[in-house]
């Protein structure tokens, strides 16, 4: 897999961790329908931050295993910081590219993966690595977003515009920002799963620190845009002013993207 399409280590580590709380709660429900529990052997692929590696440590227990998996040292290097801090011996961690031909090594109970497809160039791949690292009877569950379901009530114009800025990031990047409403399809085309349901969830949104989330989001972009001719630095510094009035205003709800979870059994 290529290189994270934003920051990454201790410079993302706080918009992972928010983006972590704002879609645990259908992560959460969707491993709990998978029968999560004590002495199992997880893969957490795509570890970033460690949020959620931290919780799959607590569901297996110190008698478990997590497995987690990054392409990105720095990310490798936060995440297993925050499982010393936490006093944690029972993870794994690897660095490990998804988009290459792996092994079946692993043959987890589950094998967890959020807002990793989405990035990915070659999903099919992916999607075969992550049912190679899961035994029989074991489950994929797989989380990706549709950034189309994003809103701002009332209607603004510095948001709107971050949006489009936003997507046409992501085609520059090569990735699907919409990935969600396809990756059910994906699952499909393998014959790799006996069994697969497709869920949305919606975030939890309303927390404090979610004008901090969206704040990073820009800024982690931002740059990008003027150095590609798509905004003068005068208009991206005005873009800039503009969200920060309004997200520092009480008077608007933000809607973050519906998160699509495929359960798939193998």
């Amino acid at each position: 897999m290529q290189k994270y399409d934003f920051p990454s280590g201790k410079l993302d580590q706080e918009r992972l961790d928010i983006q972590h709380i704002c879609y645990s709660k259908g992560n959460f429900t969707v491993l709990k329908e998978c029968l999560i529990s004590l002495n199992q052997t997880v893969v957490d692929a795509g570890c970033g931050s460690g949020a959620m590696t931290e919780w799959l440590a607590y569901q297996v227990g110190p008698y478990g295993k997590v497995i987690a998996l990054d392409n990105d040292p720095e990310q490798l290097e936060v995440a297993s910081s925050r499982a010393k801090k936490a006093g944690l011996t029972n993870i794994q961690f690897l660095n490990v590219n998804l988009e290459e031909d792996l092994d079946d090594a692993f043959k987890a109970d589950i094998t967890f993966c959020s807002m990793v497809l989405t990035h990915l160039k070659n999903k099919q791949t992916g999607v075969k690595n992550l049912a190679k690292f899961t035994k029989k009877d074991g489950y994929v569950v797989a989380a990706d977003p549709i950034n189309a379901m994003c809103w701002v009530s009332p209607d603004n114009r510095a948001y709107n515009k971050i949006f489009d800025l936003f997507i046409d990031y992501a085609m520059h990047k090569s990735f699907n920002a919409n990935f969600g409403m396809q990756s059910g399809s994906i699952f499909l085309e393998s014959d790799s799963f006996s069994a697969m349901t497709v869920e949305g969830y919606q975030p939890i949104t309303n927390i404090p620190t979610l004008k901090s989330y969206i704040r990073r989001g820009w800024e982690h972009f931002r740059d990008n845009v003027v150095e590609r001719h798509v905004l003068t630095q005068e208009e991206q510094q005005q873009l800039s002013q503009e969200l920060d009035n309004m997200i520092n205003s009480e008077a608007f709800t933000f809607g973050l993207p519906i998160n699509t979870i495929v359960k798939a059994r193998v």
